[in-house]
């Protein structure tokens, strides 16, 4: 018990970390400070203090959490390093973002294009991804940058999906030991924070991972609210949902709908529970939104709409239904069947051309699927080879559920709340032209969870109810098995790929060899930082300019050989 409570209070103070680095940086661009040591010093002695008072129920063991926190941000911090993010998006514009704030880049002054031009901090840099740089949320961007001026490794930055897993499993463990005193409440914390989406995004510069993790833990703590008899919300849940609604309006602009819909039924949910409208919160929740967009979140949102008119002006970039569906690889397909095809058809990447070819039965897989357990991406099935089957025995158990719930039951009032969000999603899944990718929509998986816990639930009641969770449980486990497996693989891979590296380092120091370079896709800028962590003296080659006699690593996408 006592190290459960050390976890707990350490996912909380590692959650206040996070969101001071978010604040922090935001607040010194407006002064015109760079990124520097003092933005994680900061952030730091943030997290002590409020932790001091907020969350340390007896102050003798405070230290234990502030030293499970560090542990924690150096062990994932380590793993990034050694783990090579070779994703499109990741080496296209997310590294690229890192890597010119980490160089001094101030968005809210500056225009990324005019400080790469003056710093020549990128070569051959695109306007593109030029442009998402300076028009997206940063919130990651800002987490990563702190982290690579630290480290000298913008490897080191994507460890954010990691800390937020832990964050999830801490706050959810919290709030399943409410209701639960065996063994169930690690399992369903467990099963929360290991969102597949977290899983295939954990070793990437993806945010899908975060978005998950954000989402859940907001519908949790509304549901805890929503629960408890005691009409006062705590201090330390007010703080706990204004950082989370920082950071998921800081993430993506797709997010902010997302929780405007989950605040908005807690307020219906919460003045139900009261017996009239819940005109504080509501004014409490409206600040939070209007202090993370407009002051924490000056860019992009402000600073859209200076230089384009537009709050969310890189939207327009979005694919139109004919290139979804041709990325989809079925013609004929609206949004909505797009979405139920994902559900029911196989882990692909938009390589069937027919209905017939990529549907198949629940529960079975070929092991052609259990490939794309190494793709951040995956565009049909991204929640693996099992879920059509998990989803459909969900759906039951909720229905099953709904049929059996009893009038003035304390229980109903949030279980309806947490429907109501699920179909309200649904709805959301059906009109967002990407949702037929999971990875756009991850809280989905939250189905899965609701219905092993209406299981566990009845754990006692029922002997029928007991093997039915044990099968679900089981089944989730074996369908998240892949993801650890490519994370064993990817580990291998950055193993090799940092001695690689550290070979050429040595002989352009020791030697003065300069090599020549050509990258996988002319669009991955962002290794050029890979490169120049590494103290690597190159000149820059297409792959047709190598011609032959070139070696490869990075996971077969960065080409190389002694110049001449």
């Amino acid at each position: 018990m006592e190290l459960e409570k050390r976890v707990i209070n350490a996912s909380k103070l590692l959650l206040i970390f996070m969101t001071s680095i978010i604040c922090i940086t935001e607040i010194f661009f407006f002064f015109g400070v760079s990124i520097n040591y003092f933005n994680f010093i900061i952030s730091i002695g943030v997290m002590l203090v409020v932790g001091y008072y907020v969350f340390a129920e007896k102050k003798e063991k405070y230290m234990w959490d502030i030293c499970i926190c560090l542990i924690l941000i150096c062990i994932t911090v380590l793993f990034a390093m050694n783990v090579y993010d070779n994703t499109w998006d990741g080496c296209a514009y997310h590294k690229q973002a890192v890597g010119l704030l980490k160089e001094g880049w101030n968005p809210v002054y500056m225009l990324s294009n005019d400080f790469n031009n003056a710093e020549i901090s990128i070569r051959n840099a695109k306007e593109g991804p030029l442009l998402w740089a300076e028009s997206y949320p940063k919130a990651t961007w800002y987490y990563a940058a702190v982290i690579y001026y630290i480290t000298g490794n913008i490897e080191a930055g994507k460890s954010y999906t990691l800390l937020f897993a832990f964050i999830t499993y801490g706050i959810c463990l919290e709030f399943f030991s409410l209701k639960f005193n065996g063994k169930a409440k690690y399992l369903l914390a467990l099963f929360i924070s290991l969102n597949p989406i977290v899983c295939a995004q954990f070793q990437s510069y993806y945010l899908d991972g975060v978005v998950a993790s954000i989402i859940s833990l907001l519908i949790v703590l509304f549901i805890e609210i929503i629960d408890n008899k005691d009409k006062e919300i705590s201090k330390l849940q007010y703080i706990e949902i204004g950082c989370l609604i920082i950071w998921g309006c800081n993430l993506k602009f797709s997010v902010v709908v997302f929780i405007v819909t989950a605040c908005g039924l807690f307020l219906i949910f919460n003045s139900l529970k009261l017996k009239k409208i819940d005109v504080k919160n509501f004014l409490i929740l409206f600040v939070q939104g209007i202090v993370a967009v407009f002051m924490f979140g000056f860019t992009p949102y402000i600073t859209n709409i200076i230089r384009h008119g537009n709050m969310f002006y890189s939207l327009g970039g979005l694919m139109n239904e004919s290139e979804m569906q041709a990325q989809f690889g079925i013609p004929g397909l609206n949004r909505t069947g797009r979405f139920i095809v994902s559900i029911f058809g196989k882990m692909s990447h938009g390589e069937y051309k027919t209905l017939k070819d990529i549907l198949k039965v629940p529960f079975t897989f070929s092991p052609k699927e259990l490939q794309y357990y190494s793709f951040v991406d995956t565009r049909v099935g991204g929640f693996g080879i099992f879920f059509s089957g998990l989803f459909i025995i969900s759906i039951l158990i909720i229905t099953i559920a709904i049929l059996k719930m009893k009038k003035n039951n304390s229980f109903s009032l949030v279980f309806v709340f947490a429907i109501s969000y699920l179909l309200i999603s649904v709805v959301e899944f059906c009109v967002i032209p990407q949702t037929s990718q999971f990875r756009y929509i991850p809280h989905m998986y939250l189905y899965i969870v609701l219905a092993v816990y209406l299981l566990m639930r009845k754990w006692n009641e029922n002997i029928f109810y007991k093997y039915v969770n044990i099968l679900c449980c089981i089944l989730i486990i074996v369908n998240l098995l892949p993801w650890g497996w490519n994370a064993v693989r990817k580990i291998n891979q950055g193993t090799f790929t940092t001695a690689t590296l550290k070979g050429m380092e040595k002989e352009c120091v020791e030697q003065g060899i300069n090599y020549e370079i050509a990258f996988y896709c002319d669009d991955f800028t962002g290794m050029y930082y890979n490169l120049k962590d590494f103290n690597i003296s190159y000149v820059y080659k297409s792959v047709n300019e190598l011609e032959t006699d070139y070696r490869i690593t990075y996971s077969n996408w960065l080409y190389y050989r002694i110049g001449n």
